[in-house]
């Protein structure tokens, strides 16, 4: 009997260890500026509307700021009326919306495009207080070098609508994704494998990790940060594992 109790609670664990560290969401910060905020009461009635919208998991709100910080769920594609709206039948003034989105560069028809990692969602990339698409020189060139190297890049900025329901993106802050792979010895199950991702993950300095059993191995991606091997390499020992990094290491 006892046996049996103790299967069923390895196997609740584990279900909530693997649901903890699913990938993370390709749009990974939204911040939506509010005007009206006067009290906590009305920091509980827009909480209760944004949590409303579909693909909104998390929220939390300053009050003093008048922002509002939402967590989507995996592969949620937003643009600014769902949270406009919300805002809105809350009683507030919706302002800027800000995201930060992962993915690669795209051309199409000389204006430039992200798509969305692991989805065919894209945003129309210009330049704040642009009139149209035009991106300036500089900015087209780099953005240019992206698309044709194919490098995931980070790119932070506030959204827009434009013509055709195409969701428009601003080019406030651009960083590629740094990313470094790891050898792990010492993982015997899934449940190895998810305290692994959810320990690395904890780390301000990672975006994302992702784990392999069957490799043996972690591969650790990060934005605007840079990653140090030795610190890693003592999380991942300090857990009861062996790490080394692999010979083409650290990956821009």
């Amino acid at each position: 009997m006892k046996k049996i109790q103790l299967l069923l609670l390895n196997a609740i664990l584990l279900v909530f260890l693997l649901l903890g560290t699913q990938a993370r969401a390709e749009v990974s910060h939204v911040s939506i500026a509010i005007n009206g905020l006067g009290c906590p009461f009305c920091v509980y009635g827009l909480e209760k509307q944004l949590k409303k919208v579909d693909g909104v998991k998390k929220v939390d709100i300053e009050l003093k700021t008048g922002l509002a910080f939402v967590t989507l769920e995996n592969g949620t594609y937003p643009n600014i009326s769902m949270f406009q709206n919300a805002v809105k039948k809350a009683g507030f003034t919706p302002q800027a919306v800000q995201i930060t989105a992962i993915g690669k560069v795209q051309t199409k028809n000389d204006e430039m495009y992200l798509s969305l990692r692991g989805s065919d969602d894209k945003y129309l990339l210009f330049v704040k207080d642009s009139v149209n698409t035009d991106l300036p020189q500089e900015l087209k060139v780099q953005l240019l070098e992206l698309a044709e190297s194919q490098t995931i890049v980070a790119i932070t900025g506030t959204l827009h609508s434009h013509a055709q329901d195409q969701n428009g993106l601003t080019v406030e802050k651009l960083s590629a994704l740094s990313s470094m792979a790891l050898s792990v010895d010492g993982m015997f199950c899934e449940m190895c494998v998810a305290r692994l991702k959810q320990l690395l993950e904890k780390r301000k300095d990672i975006y994302q990790a992702s784990v392999s059993l069957a490799d043996k191995r972690t591969i650790v991606e990060a934005i605007d940060a840079t990653l140090n091997a030795d610190e890693l390499i003592e999380t991942i020992n300090d857990a009861g594992f062996s790490a080394s990094v692999e010979s083409d290491g650290t990956k821009q």
